[in-house]
This record gives C-alpha cells, structure tokens and sequence, in this order.
C-alpha cells in the first residue's frame, strides 16, 4: 500500500527546559564576560617584559591570567548553552501526525523496563523493510568522543608541561612526577571513554530492529525474534514524552527523552515496544517517527506537547526511579 500522505494534525514538538537553557546560558555568559574582563585587565596592568607562562611567573603574576582562563571557560560555556536553548526554542518544530481517534488504546505512558537507556540524538535510520541502529551515526558519534578526548588531554598536558614541577639537575623526581601525571590524565580519559563508549554500545544494542514485508512484521534483536505477527495486526507508532528518574549507587538523575513506538494489536489488547529512544534532537526523532508511520501506512500519535510533558513529569514522581541507565 502506498504510504498516507496527509495527516490532520500539525503540532508543535515541546523540547523540556529549553527556556531554562537559555536563561542559564546567559547567566553564565555574563559573569564569564566580567571575569574576563577584570583578568584582562589585571593583565593589561603586568609590568613590561614580565615572564607569566611558566610555572615561577605564574605564581608571581598569575592572577590576570587565571581569572581569564577562568572567566573565558565560563563564558564558552554560557554561550553553548545559550545557543543550543535558543536553537531549541526558535529550530522549525512542527510534525504533522493522527487524531488519537485514529488508534485507540495506545497508552500516553512511556515504555519504562527494569534497564532504560536513553541515547543523544538519533541513531536510528529507516531503511527499505526495517527500521534498525545505523552503523555509520554510531561510528561518527564514537570519532567525536574520541577527537573530543584527544583534544582535552593535549590540552591537559600542555598545561602539566608549563605548570607542572620543573625539571632539576639535581633530582630526576620532578621529571618522574611529571611523567606520572601526564600518564594519569591519558589515563583517565581512555577509561572515561571505554565506560561512555560500552555504555553508548549496550545502549544502541538495547533496543530490537524492526523488519517487515508486505505481509509480516518482527523485531529482532540480537538474531532472536522477540514478537511479530501479521502485517494487518499494526496498530500505529507513537512518539510519546518521557521523564526518566535513574538511580545508580544511591545518586538520582532526571533525563527528558521523546520514545519511538510500536504499538500492535493481540486480540482485544494493544501491546507496544520501543523502537528507539533519545533525549537530544528531540525535532529529528518526531518526525523519523511520522517518516516510519509513512512507510507502515499506520497512524502516528504523537504525544510530544508540552500538556504532555507536563503530565508526564507528574507521572514520572510517582514513578520509582529505574536502577541503571545509560547516556550516550
């Protein structure tokens, strides 16, 4: 059949705190502008010819600087906020999709099992027959940690070089130390990666592929067929809001994700699993979600609004925390 190509509905997709984001980007945008200011200008006021970027001058002239460098990380940091708020707020954010009429049954709750993961951005892809993790956005997602962590541990240990303890004709200890420390930054930036990047893999692996043809569907996962059944046993997808409330040794954390859903009928009952779920570009997995319900010639729910969030984030109080969860 050929894919539906109008649906009744337009509406906006609600991205949670994007108005925070904003306000707090700029917050840190402006002290970071004003303690770069004052370390500029402390650094301005330095005497002529005096030495700074060694770890002696530093301790003697080092206040203009290290307010700079302080003020400037700030400032970065503030105006990335900032942006990635107003680019959430003002990005074209609407999706077209059915009246709930159009599917009854489905349920506006999230699909929330023992082990929730939830995934930066969309790493999903639609192919001919499946719906399935795209190898090639994982791969670009691993090379941008990875460039990420070279760039902060050069970074680091240029710092260890200039500031850290100065070599000495008389002892080699400053040099082991400083060996020791260069070690340790690469160091803890390889196990930082390995634990994102397993965390990012068991993540991507947790979810099933979607395959279908014209007259069955299945998700597969891990070469095991989880459900199937006929084609004409679909029901709708849905992208439904939900707040994840995740406890990990004791510590709490709140992520906002939008769920990709498949629901499916089983006689009088309307079953669902998640196909995908993400907490970063919440616009791109709304509309793979209508892209999907095109190629399925299904209904497409969407329960993104900011009357769901709303609804959502009070359910999700109620809820108990999920004991482990992974962010990619």
């Amino acid at each position: 059949m050929p894919p539906l190509k109008h649906r009744p509905l337009r509406s906006r997709v609600a991205t949670p705190n994007a108005g925070l984001a904003v306000g707090v980007g700029g917050l840190f945008a402006g002290i970071g502008a004003l303690v770069v200011r004052s370390g500029w200008a402390a650094w301005s006021a330095l005497p002529e010819g005096a030495e700074v970027l060694t770890r002696r001058g530093f301790q003697q002239h080092g206040k203009g600087p290290a307010l700079t460098v302080f003020g400037a990380a700030f400032l970065t940091l503030g105006v990335l906020v900032l942006l990635i708020g107003l680019f959430r707020l003002l990005q074209a954010r609407e999706v077209q999709h059915d009246r709930d009429e159009a599917a009854p049954g489905v349920s506006r709750s999230p699909v929330l099992g023992e082990e929730a993961y939830t995934l930066t951005g969309v790493l999903h892809r639609l192919g001919p027959g499946c719906f399935s993790t795209d190898p090639k956005r994982v791969a670009g997602r691993r090379l941008g940690l990875i460039l990420g962590l070279l760039g902060g541990g050069a970074a680091l240990t240029a710092v260890v070089l200039v500031f850290g303890p100065a070599p000495s004709d008389e002892s080699a200890a400053p040099l082991v130390l400083r060996g020791v420390m260069i070690v340790a930054v690469w160091g803890g930036l390889g196990l930082a990666g390995l634990v994102v990047t397993a965390l990012g893999r068991r993540g991507a692996s947790s979810f099933p592929d979607l395959e279908w043809d014209d007259g069955r569907w299945r998700l597969v996962q891990g070469g095991e067929v989880l459900e199937g059944g006929a084609r004409s046993d679909l029901h709708a997808v849905q992208a439904c809001a939900a707040w994840f409330r995740i406890q990990h040794q004791g510590e709490r954390t709140t992520a906002a994700a939008l769920e990709l859903n498949l629901a499916w009928r089983e006689g009088d009952e309307v079953r669902r699993a998640n196909l995908c779920r993400g907490h970063g570009n919440l616009v791109a997995i709304a509309r793979q979600g209508q892209e999907l319900a095109d190629a399925l010639d299904l209904p497409y729910l969407f329960h993104g609004r900011s009357d769901d969030w709303g609804t959502e984030r009070r359910r999700a109080r109620r809820r108990r925390p999920v004991e482990r969860g992974g962010i990619s």
